[in-house]
């Protein structure tokens, strides 16, 4: 049975470690737009309450996301992970 490969943010994702990955990138963003909204005093341009389903949308652009495993070639079941947000 294959592990799935979701998608691509610092590096592949597979299916069994995306919800620890995308909480820890959630977080680092997040900190990242609170430093910088302290350093320029700007708290509208930089975000920092992004939440981890944020990241499974396409829109945003945050991880590459695929439809299906580039490895075994299986259609990913985006409905299923995202319910485990």
């Amino acid at each position: 049975m294959c592990n799935h490969t979701l998608g691509y943010i610092n590096d592949f994702i597979s299916q069994c470690e995306i919800i620890d990955v995308i909480k820890n990138e959630c977080y680092r963003w997040n900190q990242h737009g609170k430093t910088m909204a302290e350093l320029t005093g700007d708290t509208k341009k930089y975000k920092s309450d992004r939440k981890p389903i944020d990241f499974l949308d396409r829109r945003h652009g945050y991880m590459t996301i695929f439809n299906y495993c580039p490895y075994c070639g299986e259609k990913i079941n985006w409905k299923d992970i995202k319910g485990g947000f």
